[in-house]
Order: C-alpha cells, then sequence, then structure tokens
C-alpha cells in the first residue's frame, strides 16, 4: 500500500496538471475569438488586432490557442507593412496588393470583402453576357474569376453575423448565374459542380431554393432522375419560390418522372410525369419545352393505356 501513495499522488498531480492546462486553453481560446470576431472586423482596428494577439500569445503561449494568436499576430505584422500608404491606391493598384494580403493572411475579413465585391462586380455582368454571347473568351474568363472568388472565400471563416449571412447568399446566387452560363453552352457537369458549390455557401431558403431548381436540371442531364426529383421538391417546398423557378422545377420533374417510365414503364410514373408538366404550364402557359413534351406524352399515353 506504502508504494501506491506515490502513485495516486502522481496521477492526481498530473490530472491537475491536465485541468489547469484545459482551463488556460479554454481562456486563450476565449480571447481569441474576441479579437477575431470583433477587431479583425475593420481595417482601422489592426494595430490594436495585432497588440491584441501579442498579449495572447505572450500570456498563454504554451496552448494551442496561445501558439494559434502568436502566428496570426505574425501574418497581420506583415499585413501592417504591405498596407502601409495604400490608401492612396487605385483599383488597378489595390487588387494585386489585396491579392498578395491575402495570401500572407488568409481569411482577413477587410481584404476578403473588398476583393469579393470586385470579382463579384466583375462576374455580375459578364456571367449574363456569356450566356448571352457565347463567347469562348468571355465564359473562359467569368470561369477564372469565380474560381479567384471561391479560392478567397474558401479561406475565410463566416462569422454568425448578418452581413456574413448576406455575402454567403450572394456567393450561392454568383454561383448559379455561372452555371447558367454553362447550361447556354451545354456544359452541364460543369455547371452542376458550380451551383453545387453555390449550394455548400447559401443560408438563406431564397437564395437556396432558387439554386435547387438548377441543381435538379443539371442533375436531371447527368441522369440521376430520383435525385433530379427530390431537388426540385425541395426547390417547390419554398413557399415564396418565384413563379419562374416554380415553373422550372414542374418541368424538371416531368422530365425526371417521363426518364423513370422509360426506365421502369410505370404508369404512375408517365402520370406523374403529365401531371408535373400540367403544372408547369399553368403556372407559366407560354413554356414551350414543357408544352411539347406534354403534347407527346398524353399522345404516347392515349396509344398505350395502361
Amino acid at each position: 500500500m506504502k508504494r501506491a501513495i506515490p502513485v495516486i499522488l502522481c496521477l492526481a498531480v498530473c490530472a491537475g496538471c491536465d485541468n489547469e492546462a484545459e482551463r488556460r486553453e479554454k481562456k486563450a481560446q476565449r480571447l481569441y475569438y474576441v479579437v477575431f470576431r470583433d477587431l479583425e472586423e475593420r481595417m482601422d482596428s489592426l494595430p490594436k488586432t495585432i497588440e491584441q494577439y501579442a498579449g495572447i500569445a505572450r500570456e498563454f503561449g504554451e496552448t494551442p490557442s496561445g501558439r494559434k494568436a502568436a502566428k496570426r499576430h505574425g501574418q497581420l505584422l506583415r499585413v501592417q507593412a504591405l498596407l502601409a500608404g495604400a490608401d492612396s491606391l487605385g483599383e488597378g493598384q489595390w487588387v494585386p496588393l489585396y491579392s498578395r494580403v491575402d495570401s500572407v493572411a488568409p481569411g482577413y475579413p477587410p481584404v476578403v470583402r473588398a476583393l469579393g465585391r470586385h470579382y463579384y462586380n466583375n462576374t455580375y455582368l459578364a456571367s449574363r453576357r456569356g450566356a448571352m454571347t457565347r463567347e469562348p473568351a468571355v465564359i473562359e474568363g467569368v470561369l477564372e474569376i469565380w474560381g479567384r472568388q471561391d479560392s478567397l472565400w474558401s479561406k475565410y471563416e463566416f462569422r454568425p453575423t448578418e452581413e456574413d449571412k448576406v455575402w454567403r447568399d450572394r456567393l450561392c446566387r454568383q454561383a448559379t448565374s455561372v452555371a447558367r452560363m454553362l447550361e447556354s453552352i451545354r456544359r452541364y457537369d460543369e455547371a452542376l459542380r458550380i451551383v453545387n458549390r453555390g449550394l455548400e455557401y447559401g443560408t438563406g431558403e431564397d437564395a437556396v431554393a432558387h439554386a435547387r431548381v438548377f441543381a435538379a436540371f443539371y442533375t436531371f442531364r447527368a441522369a440521376r432522375y430520383k435525385e433530379g426529383i427530390d431537388l426540385a421538391m425541395k426547390a417547390l417546398a419554398y413557399e415564396f419560390l418565384e413563379n419562374d423557378d416554380k415553373a422550372r422545377a414542374n418541368h424538371v420533374m416531368g422530365l425526371c418522372y417521363w426518364r423513370l417510365y422509360e426506365r421502369g414503364n410505370g404508369s404512375s410514373d408517365l402520370q406523374k410525369a403529365i401531371d408535373a408538366l400540367n403544372e408547369a404550364l399553368h403556372i407559366d402557359p407560354e413554356l414551350r419545352a414543357p408544352r411539347e413534351l406534354l403534347k407527346e406524352l398524353r399522345q404516347y399515353q392515349r396509344r398505350n393505356p395502361a
């Protein structure tokens, strides 16, 4: 029993050390998050941000969050040096500078948002022009800028703020616009990949439901018909979905059910296809593609009664 006493004391001391280390890490983590959440938001608070990270690193240097603070402190010191005198730069000069800043301190909010607005504005009109003209140079230019935009935001840690929620939905909608441009030249696989990436960003029901409509169509093009129906139904579950999107979602469901009918020859799938196309035309009687397919399916149903 005498031999056991030192062992028990040693275990108790170790447990106390573990508890102290855990307590210090939690405190360092909390302090780091406050600086990250509040001070990094504004470029004019950069000196104070650097000072606060330095303090966390000094006091909690042995903890994971203390080491994280030391790393961020070093990154932002380099940012401060790079941004010295940047206020006088024109757009042609600040964009490459900010891109360099992002490579030094990934996810620094003021820089990410400034570059994000620049990329977004460049893509907004260009994606529509690409869809209308189908010019290869325009399309490839849009894809390049979208790639930069996605790379930029993928390194950013979104916060639970209204501004960040707006940005997430903005990225979701822009991904859908880029995908629609690719749809115009029948590059459906790429369109599906990009719209799915947009769905990873989106949080608002409006943006997500809109994107799901197009994801459903590109999924249909990939011959994944049940998945296409599921996506269309999820989009239609959103109460405030725009009528254009409602009509398109029903059209997609009609296409998918028709293909499922062809695969399995189940009369219920044929009727579901007809019902979905009828709904699409009820919403928008001017739609040509659903009308032509509906006419074909009705003729087929009359020739082949169940």
